[in-house]
């Protein structure tokens, strides 16, 4: 899960709330993406959002642009795929 506070956690020191969050979904991605034990729907890795948008203006294009890797969005009570 990534949450405001994770990102205002981050230690991506003086970054925008934006490249905060690149930062720590990059790690996720690299350390547990491949992981048979991480959450995946129909393959798609899964990540848990909670009052990210609540850390500043993020854009979401953006973040799917920095990832190797598209994982679905989750976000408290819905779900963003990212598959076409």
């Amino acid at each position: 899960m990534i949450d405001a506070g994770a990102i205002h956690r981050s230690s991506c020191s003086g970054c925008s709330p934006q490249q905060s969050l690149i930062s720590l979904l990059q790690y996720v991605e690299q350390k547990y993406f491949a992981s048979n034990a991480y959450l995946t729907i129909d393959g798609q890795p899964v990540v848990t959002n909670f009052n990210v948008d609540g850390s500043g203006s993020i854009d979401w294009d953006a973040v799917n642009g920095a990832l190797s890797v598209l994982p679905d969005f989750f976000f408290r009570t819905m779900m963003v795929s990212t598959m076409p």
